[in-house]
């Protein structure tokens, strides 16, 4: 029940006590209570495909499934968010990318979400503010709303968002000095704030001032810092040997020999060396006979 019609029960119910009061010597009295069912709230975050055992021993590169899903439990449509922190890489850190061994100039996540087998992309989740980074506690802050675009979607009764990232890849870190002493943990946080008559009563449903109001009823506190985006500093590049291109053999020509020749001649005009060859040839003498000179 929004604060108008709550506003109109108290004052009904003011009313009535006035009369009573000022008209109890003719008055009769009967109880009725108006039952009032308060609207649950409630949100469940998942992550169905988070295996603890594949955190046990991660290396370098190693991509990590932890999709976090966001469930409506309660009984009213809800704007939902998802807050999701992490520690950063120190400047002086060295990693390595596909080509070049680089040191970082500035504080760099130590993870990277994955959506898709690619950075964050959805269709669902928007990045609303991020990265933030917080000095003094070296943490990298990302918050994603539910929605599309200016407005926020509500997520309905008994409804599950899709997963805001499908997976956390860690960075190709070289040294174990860069890592040591950083919390390797991710963690992912779930805001919801009622989505019915929120805008009825001339709020903005535009994910930034709805998450003000989570903001404050939560008592969110985020970093203030954006984080430098500073290049890193190349220290070596991969040399790849270009392939020497290698000639085509080219294929050696047969040289013919005399006879070849000959025989190559001597089948083109076979027919006509054959016809040359019965004009010239002598009558046969008959047997028994001697041939006159």
């Amino acid at each position: 029940m929004n604060r108008k019609k709550l506003l109109a029960v108290a004052a009904v119910l003011f009313v009535a006590a006035m009369i009573t009061g000022v008209a109890a010597w003719l008055s009769d009295s009967e109880t009725q209570t108006d039952e009032i069912v308060a609207t649950d709230l409630s949100i469940v975050l998942n992550e169905a495909n988070w295996r603890p055992e594949n955190a046990s021993d991660v290396h370098p590169e190693d991509v990590l499934p932890q999709n976090p899903t966001v469930t409506n439990t309660g009984t009213a449509p809800a704007y939902v968010f998802v807050e999701v922190r992490m520690s950063a890489l120190r400047p002086g850190a060295r990693v390595v990318d596909e080509n070049s061994l680089l040191e970082l100039q500035a504080p760099t996540p130590l993870y990277t979400t994955r959506s898709r087998g690619r950075a964050f992309d959805s269709d669902n989740w928007q990045l609303l503010i991020g990265p933030l980074y917080d000095s003094a506690q070296n943490t990298v802050t990302y918050v994603y709303a539910y929605g599309k675009g200016a407005s926020m979607t509500p997520l309905m009764p008994g409804a599950v968002t899709p997963a805001v990232f499908d997976a956390v890849q860690l960075a190709n870190v070289i040294r174990r000095d860069d890592v040591v002493g950083l919390d390797a943990n991710v963690y992912v946080h779930a805001y919801a704030i009622q989505a019915s008559d929120l805008g009825d009563n001339g709020a903005s449903t535009a994910p930034g001032a709805v998450w003000n109001i989570v903001r404050n009823t939560y008592d969110v506190q985020l970093a203030s810092q954006s984080l430098p985006t500073t290049s890193p500093k190349v220290l070596a590049v991969k040399e790849t040997p270009s392939p020497t291109p290698t000639a085509s053999p080219t294929p050696a020509l047969k040289v013919p020999d005399e006879d070849d020749w000959v025989v190559e001649e001597l089948a083109e005009d076979d027919a006509a060396l054959r016809a040359m060859f019965e004009e010239s040839s002598p009558e046969p003498t008959p047997t028994g006979r001697r041939s006159v000179g």
